[in-house]
């Protein structure tokens, strides 16, 4: 790590200041690839990440273990403010990591509303899935439990029964099989498919949540039309 990369991790404007000012190298890259606006946008250190966009850190640069940008690692880590400032500064909301992972799968899955709202604000779509299994931020906020994000995908748009590539899930699949109960009632809420079966070998919502001893769910999908 280079001074730089060190006072932007730890939050240090003024050092930061005083080493651009003789002349630290901005561009410079942790061993993972991370530059001071990583580290920065990491912390939550808008200050910082603003001082390091004015003087020409390149706001898209992307690691080069995980080809994560500044915005993924803000978003992944709910530092609202800094979101705010790089999407305002022109930062690109669809770039990928190396999981085919975009900055809104990332919120989605830790659960921070705000930024999701932010995200799909700047024009993010809500139903863009991840490269590699297929699935939605939908359904990664509710296999995490996150009703309130859960709730804004929904009333942004999201596509109730959109099905993942690894195996032909849905959203109340997922809800079914982790037991999250107040999600499956606004999946269901929202006219998810409750007789939709899995593409690979036809489990429906109703047996995910039997079979998980998750009684509240298969109660509430059976008051819906469900069958085994």
């Amino acid at each position: 790590l280079t001074p730089l990369h060190v006072a932007s991790l730890y939050g240090k404007t003024k050092t930061v200041e005083v080493l651009l000012k003789n002349s630290a190298d901005i561009q410079a890259c942790s061993s993972s690839g991370y530059t001071p606006l990583h580290f920065a946008a990491q912390k939550g250190y808008k200050e910082i990440v603003a001082i390091l966009l004015k003087n020409g850190a390149n706001i898209n640069t992307s690691s080069k273990d995980n080809t994560l940008t500044p915005l993924h690692v803000a978003s992944f880590n709910g530092k609202t403010k800094v979101v705010e400032l790089l999407l305002e500064s022109g930062a690109n909301l669809h770039s990928l990591s190396s999981t085919g992972f975009k900055a809104l799968h990332s919120a989605a899955q830790k659960g921070y509303k705000a930024v999701v709202e932010l995200l799909l604000k700047h024009g993010e779509n809500v139903n863009v899935t991840v490269m590699q299994n297929g699935r939605t931020a939908l359904h990664l906020a509710t296999e995490s439990g996150h009703r309130d994000v859960v709730e804004v995908l929904l009333e942004g748009g999201a596509s109730v029964d959109l099905v993942s590539a690894d195996g032909g899930l849905s959203p109340l699949h997922l809800a079914a099989q982790g037991g999250h109960t107040q999600i499956a009632a606004k999946l269901v809420e929202f006219g998810a498919n409750v007789a939709l079966a899995t593409t690979d070998d036809g489990r429906t919502p109703l047996y995910m949540a039997s079979v998980n001893s998750h009684y509240d769910i298969a109660d509430l999908l059976k008051k819906h039309g469900a069958t085994y």
